[in-house]
């Protein structure tokens, strides 16, 4: 008998993120599931695979909605936490 997993892992949470340079990093708590093996960012359409809970890229945009989800062992892929980013050209948030 093979059981499938199906159920999706509980989403990060709380969430924040900084302004280094030209440099943005975004930072959140791991999933309480204990078969998370990686997250998911989206931001604008694309997405990016990431092993532990922390995201950096190039600063592009003023506001930004970021999605992180968590992913377990199975591929499945919990809700969303989302994060909004707002960024003045001043360097601060």
């Amino acid at each position: 008998i093979e059981i499938k997993d199906t159920e999706p892992p509980l989403p990060p949470s709380g969430g924040g993120y900084f302004v280094k340079g030209d440099t943005i990093t975004i930072i959140w708590d791991k999933s309480p599931s204990r078969d998370v093996v990686g997250y998911i960012v989206e931001r604008e359409g694309k997405s990016f695979e990431v092993k532990k809970q922390v995201f950096k890229e190039k600063i592009f945009e003023n506001e930004v909605i970021y999605k992180i989800k968590a992913i377990d062992r199975a591929g499945n892929e919990s809700i969303p936490f989302c994060l909004k980013v707002k960024i003045s050209r001043g360097g601060k948030k």
